[in-house]
């Protein structure tokens, strides 16, 4: 077996790499979950996740408040999950969706050893896409191509079909499961096409309500795209909008190994619970240079050309010793258990990473340190690391400008603004020691605003939605208010604006926590692909990344820099007395009010 983990370098020379991504050659991957069943770490009954919701604020170490890096130390070591180091200076926030293409059309031309890419699709036209990863491909036979992309949306438009025409060149039906299918056919010995479909889901529930209905379901939704050792983790998509007028947030960490392959695993481990894409060669089939039939196989992964291997390294080849088959359409709970056998395989890596370093095995001198902890959200396999982390986060947030005596300020935004109830009653009940400033997307900024049909509805939906959060946020200020017999201001300090850009579509999502007064810069972020609604906690595959620097470091400044441009364009600002929602182009009927109380779960 070979293993690409670290650029092909041997074992014990990654160990001594400035960036290493193999920890120990031969390191048992063998774990024991006995303490996740303990209260500080439950997996399962609802009981206990209501204990970690309400867990106090007196848990937080006072040693740790405003020490560095506090907050993803904190959240690890509460929920038992890895924790990446990092240099602040190797990490960029991209700014605009052009520079996105770029730069993921860069790493993609570039790559040596392996290509990694997950997102809900990637669209049907993209050649120019396709054909950077071909002339990877073909520049270097040696090179290993990843792709992890939703069955349901990839797949949306059926197969593909015969031209409608003689004259006609392109075939009916493309679809972005068509256009990868023509890698598969091209270059079966480099690339692996993986398509997931959320458990249980009956296969005839599609034809009873159509595959755009049947999505709301559950999808694959993380965006991460990696080439060798560096990464992009999204909240975008791989198709034109993204490339051109619909904003998103891009954090690009560059020569970071370990977490490299961290993330690298986590597909491959995604891929053994999808269906294998696999291209048609039946002769006198349509073949088409960018599109071509296929097939999906479900064979657990034991087809795919890589699988993580024992140490935290990519093995061509490689299997772990607890690998087991997933059995189709009713793999929910064993990936459950795989998913968290790799949390805990890999907390010990860093942790046997950060041993290294505190032993000088590593250097990390002249380095701006930052911090990274992946928050995984797989509702379906009971996989909850970003729910159980949001009240460890804003409580720390709330307790840090108790004790230091100054005003935090979070910074909340989410394209689809429906925030997932526990989410939501966590922001009212912060204290006025915490300014929350919330970017939603206006009307029409929403990727649905236009659109024929039902789809046409969802922006109108969305503004109930919003409004239902203002009126909540007002009535807890005149709850408080009452409860003290004044009118001092008491909290909750909530602002809401809406985004609007001429021609442009919003989709960014995430938070920023800066301490001290607005002037500073933040020095904590969550960036990744969950629109922080109840979709993403319960039906969604997610994957965000909680990250920290320090005061004065690049990044916070890189940060500082992102959320006062999206704020630039957030414009529209909800007033106390809400009366937004009261002009005439705001109001939204009572079928669309009944629908949107229906299904508020799916959207």
């Amino acid at each position: 077996m070979t293993a690409i983990g670290y650029l092909g370098q041997p074992l014990k020379a990654a160990w001594h790499s400035s960036t290493p991504s193999v920890l120990r050659a031969g390191q048992s991957s063998k774990c024991t979950l006995e303490h996740l069943a303990r209260c500080s770490n439950p997996r399962s009954t609802s009981t206990s996740r209501q204990c970690r919701a309400s867990r106090s604020l007196s848990t937080i170490p006072s040693d740790s408040l405003g020490s560095s890096f506090s907050m993803t130390r904190h959240v690890a070591d509460q929920l038992h999950l890895p924790r990446f180091r990092t240099n602040a200076r190797r990490m960029d926030l991209i700014q605009s969706p052009s520079a996105f293409y770029k730069a993921i059309e860069s790493m993609i031309l570039n790559a040596k050893e392996r290509i990694f890419l997950s997102s809900l699709y990637i669209g049907k036209d993209e050649c120019d896409l396709i054909d950077c990863i071909r002339e990877a491909l073909e520049r270097n036979k040696g090179l290993k191509v990843t792709i992890l992309v939703d069955g349901l949306r990839s797949t949306r438009e059926g197969q593909l079909g015969p031209p409608t025409s003689e004259k006609a060149n392109r075939p009916t039906n493309t679809s972005c499961a068509s256009l990868l299918a023509s890698l598969a056919r091209d270059y079966p010995n480099q690339v692996d096409i993986c398509l997931y479909r959320i458990p249980g889901l009956p296969p005839w529930m599609e034809k009873l309500i159509g595959k755009r209905f049947v999505e709301g379901a559950g999808l694959q939704h993380m965006k991460i795209y990696g080439a060798d050792d560096d990464i992009i983790v999204s909240g975008a998509n791989l198709s034109h909008d993204y490339f051109t007028n619909r904003q998103d947030r891009y954090l690009r960490v560059r020569g970071n190994g370990l977490l490299a392959n961290y993330l690298h695993s986590l597909l491959l481990l995604t891929c053994r619970f999808s269906y294998t894409l696999e291209a048609k060669h039946k002769s006198g089939q349509l073949r088409h240079a960018y599109h071509s039939p296929y097939t999906l196989q479900w064979n657990s992964g034991q087809s795919l050309l890589l699988a993580e291997g024992t140490g935290g390294c990519i093995w061509e080849g490689g299997r772990l010793a607890e690998s087991e088959p997933f059995a189709e359409h009713r793999f929910a709970l064993a990936a459950g258990r795989a998913v968290r056998l790799f949390t805990e395989r890999w907390r010990r890596h860093t942790q046997d990473r950060e041993a290294a370093r505190r032993q000088g095995l590593t250097s990390s001198s002249g380095e701006e340190e930052a911090t990274i902890v992946p928050l995984l959200q797989m509702g379906p396999m009971g996989i909850d690391d970003e729910t159980r982390s949001m009240p460890l986060i804003l409580s720390y947030i709330e307790e840090q400008a108790r004790r230091t005596g100054t005003t935090s300020t979070l910074d909340v935004t989410s394209g689809y603004f429906s925030l997932y109830p526990p989410y939501k009653r966590a922001l009212i009940s912060l204290g006025p020691d915490v300014d929350t400033r919330i970017i939603a997307a206006s009307p029409e900024a929403n990727g649905f605003f236009g659109s024929k049909g039902v789809s046409g509805l969802i922006p109108a939906a969305y503004t109930w939605l919003e409004s239902k959060f203002w009126r909540s946020v007002q009535q807890e200020r005149r709850r408080r208010r009452q409860k003290a017999g004044q009118e001092k201001e008491l909290g909750p300090c909530i602002s809401l604006s809406e985004w609007s850009k001429s021609g442009w579509t919003y989709h960014a999502k995430g938070m920023w926590h800066r301490s001290s007064t607005p002037s500073s810069a933040p020095v904590q972020t969550l960036i990744g692909s969950s629109n922080l609604g109840s979709r993403s906690a319960l039906r969604d595959l997610e994957c965000s990344l909680l990250v920290e620097t320090s005061v004065g470091s690049s990044l916070d400044t890189k940060l500082n820099d992102e959320i006062e441009a999206l704020r630039r364009f957030a414009t529209v600002e909800v007033d106390e007395e809400s009366s937004l929602f009261g002009e005439e182009e705001r109001k939204v009927s009572w079928g669309v009010r009944i629908a949107t109380e229906i299904i508020k779960g799916r959207l």
